[in-house]
């Protein structure tokens, strides 16, 4: 049996990691909760401490900033700041967000 290849996959998800450790804490947890634990807005404003509308706020920030690391938008800067990213750990690109 064949099996498909995935390296697409996995550097999109490694992509996609890098860009995540570029985007601003408060950004970060918001999209995390609501993207990938799938919490309602209300949940998250309850547990990260803020207002429904902070959260939507945040969310639609962060995301907006993922597309532009991602390249699904035009934006210099986002692309310089990939680059940067890609010649350090993913461990270490959080810093280099601050």
């Amino acid at each position: 049996m064949t099996r498909a290849a995935n390296q697409d996959r996995r550097l999109e998800l490694r992509d996609l990691d890098r860009a995540l450790a570029l985007l601003p804490e408060e950004q970060r947890s918001v999209v995390l909760l609501v993207g990938l634990e799938g919490m309602a807005y209300e949940a998250v404003a309850e547990v990260v401490g803020i207002a429904v509308g902070t959260v939507r706020s945040r969310l639609w920030r962060g995301r907006e900033e993922l597309r532009k690391l991602m390249g699904m938008v035009p934006d210099r800067r986002a692309d310089a700041r990939m680059a940067r990213s890609r010649t350090i750990s993913p461990t270490s690109a959080a810093s280099v967000a601050a």
